[in-house]
């Protein structure tokens, strides 16, 4: 049960990773653009 529930949480963690990563791509374009 507790492997599953760091399975999960990993997840999430790699979600959050991957959308602040995806922010910062977005704002450094912006950045660029202008």
């Amino acid at each position: 049960m507790a492997n599953l529930l760091s399975t999960c949480t990993s997840e999430s963690g790699n979600i959050q990773h991957i959308s602040l990563k995806m922010q910062a791509g977005s704002m450094s374009v912006l950045m660029s653009g202008s």
